[in-house]
């Protein structure tokens, strides 16, 4: 059912997986109440500008939406940087890159790819 393009998620659902993903990097990462407060409250603000943005720019060129996409990428980036240790920092950047590397290697599939398990052994 997903539809052209692949697989699409609810955008509450997704803005939710997106706060799990990032308590549970921040419990990796010992983050203080305090820093934790921040995050959440930057990621509740851009994540109601996202949502805004993708209701609005539905059936957009997929190449102007990936550089939205990597602008607010951009921009956490700058603020996590200001809000983290130098050391929390780092190791969020290694998780984050590590992260995106996981999943690029999970969208090998190309036009028409089913968008299930691939590259698997059978039986």
């Amino acid at each position: 059912m997903g539809g052209p393009g692949g697989m699409r998620m609810d955008p509450k659902a997704m803005e939710a997986a997106r706060m799990k993903r990032m308590e549970e990097e921040l419990t990796k990462l010992h983050a203080s109440k305090s820093q934790k407060e921040k995050v959440f409250a930057y990621m509740k603000r851009t994540g109601a500008q996202r949502q805004a943005y993708m209701k609005s720019h539905q059936g957009m060129d997929r190449d102007a939406m990936r550089k939205q996409f990597e602008k607010w990428r951009d921009e956490m980036t700058a603020f996590m940087k200001r809000t983290l240790s130098g050391k929390q920092f780092k190791q969020y950047q290694a998780d984050m890159e590590a992260a995106r590397k996981a999943r690029m290697g999970g969208m090998r599939g190309g036009p028409g790819g089913g968008g299930g398990p691939r590259g698997g052994k059978a039986g």
